[in-house]
């Protein structure tokens, strides 16, 4: 419920008919956008359904998370730190909300991650050392952040990177260590070199 009151829930779209807070807690009372697998919450996946507010530190306690997907709505505040705690995670995306700040200080605990996606927000700061070693999709489009592309030498199975519409500059990395990209969008920003 915390998720709820952070996001002003009562607010949401479909507030009256979603189940939160209802009968049961959220794996036996069937809430909306909540996947469970043993009594823990293993999803969620929300979309354009009026959340504002922020997302709390608490959600670093779901620890069994395996996916995250909250799209299009008014959360704002800064990414929480928490996130990092996620460690089975293996989809994140967080997409076209308010959000401003940082992204974590490190992507190394996303070692399960497949697909990592902050797109469309308002984030600042440079982008951490891309040690992922299994990612294949990595989506931070449409942001403020800064900085240099970091080297893309810790994620060899990467086959899509789209970094365009943010600030940043300096060269391109080589991308002889990503032998499946087939995907690269790198566009407005300030970036030098050749691809």
């Amino acid at each position: 419920m915390d998720f709820w009151n952070s996001t002003n829930g009562e607010w949401w779209f479909d507030a009256g008919e979603n189940n939160w807070g209802g009968e049961g807690d959220h794996c036996t009372g069937n809430w909306t956008g909540i996947e469970c697998s043993g009594g823990e919450v293993v999803g969620i996946d929300i979309a354009d359904n009026n959340q504002t507010g922020e997302l709390r530190e608490s959600i670093g306690g779901l620890r069994a998370l395996d996916r995250l997907d909250l799209r299009y709505g008014g959360i704002g505040g800064v990414l929480p730190l928490s996130l990092v705690n996620l460690t089975n995670l293996t989809y994140l995306t967080i997409a076209y909300h308010e959000i401003g700040g940082p992204l974590p200080a490190s992507f190394d605990s996303f070692a399960k991650i497949d697909a990592l996606q902050f797109i469309g927000m308002h984030l600042t700061g440079e982008i951490p050392a891309l040690n992922l070693p299994v990612v294949t999709y990595v989506n931070l489009y449409e942001n403020q952040l800064t900085g240099e592309i970091p080297p893309l030498d810790l994620v060899p199975k990467l086959e899509q990177l789209s970094l365009a519409i943010n600030k940043l500059e300096g060269t391109i990395p080589s991308l002889n260590n990503v032998p499946e990209l087939s995907s690269l969008s790198l566009d407005d920003n300030q970036l030098s070199g050749e691809i």
